[in-house]
């Protein structure tokens, strides 16, 4: 039902864009995240641009992003015995993590030439993950019993409405074959809530801020060019 709500959202959304947006941009990014989860991701960008008034433009885009990985992770718990005696847990992870992002961005020319543009400027964004993961575990305790265990399991979580801010600096060369069709690409740096603000019960956690560099390569058309 949740998808469904999500699905009506981006169609409502593209349809009031088409009848209101300057230009339609389409794109396919590249990501990478300061954690495994989205470390080295591909992903598509949809977006659309207002009137541009004063130098200033106002865009809204939808972005999907999919990393398949499989990867090792160590973690170390000291609130079993203590800091003197951590236990060890040896991590073998297949994952299959999605991203989906609405974003609304300001941007201004800081550069504009008869054919192309620099463009710097602001994205508010919220977030929705989607996280599958398959665990084979080593656990290694070396006291007081000098154990080591071994368990699979697998896990599948939703973090929903993080809140994000990129800063990102855009060139756009206009010189293409078809009229009113443009060539662009973009570099995104950005921070996203990821974990809990406060963590109470210790141990291993996400961290509450993420940080994120995306890279964007594509094609953007202005409707109203003569």
């Amino acid at each position: 039902m949740n998808d469904l709500k999500y699905l009506l959202t981006i169609l409502i959304a593209i349809n009031s864009c088409l009848l209101k947006g300057q230009s339609f941009e389409l794109s396919g990014l590249f990501t990478t995240h300061d954690r495994y989860d989205f470390k080295n991701s591909l992903g598509y960008d949809i977006g659309f641009n207002f009137k541009d008034f004063n130098k200033n433009r106002i865009s809204i885009h939808f972005s999907h992003v999919e990393n398949k990985i499989f990867y090792d992770d160590i973690k170390i718990d000291e609130s079993s015995a203590g800091p003197q005696n951590p236990e060890y847990y040896f991590d073998r992870i297949s994952a299959d993590n999605q991203k989906l992002s609405f974003n609304v961005s300001y941007g201004r020319n800081a550069i504009k030439r008869e054919n192309s543009k620099l463009i710097v400027g602001a994205d508010l964004s919220i977030n929705y993950f989607k996280l599958y993961k398959e665990t084979s575990r080593t656990h290694y305790r070396p006291y007081p019993d000098n154990y080591i265990g071994q368990s699979e399991f697998s896990s599948s979580y939703n973090k929903s409405n993080k809140i994000g801010l990129d800063f990102y600096i855009e060139f756009e060369n206009e010189t293409v074959a078809i009229k009113g069709l443009g060539l662009f690409s973009r570099l995104n740096f950005g921070l996203i809530t990821y974990g809990r603000f406060y963590q109470l019960d210790g141990g291993w956690r996400d961290p509450w801020l993420s940080k994120w560099l995306t890279i964007n390569l594509g094609l953007r058309y202005d409707f109203k060019s003569k």
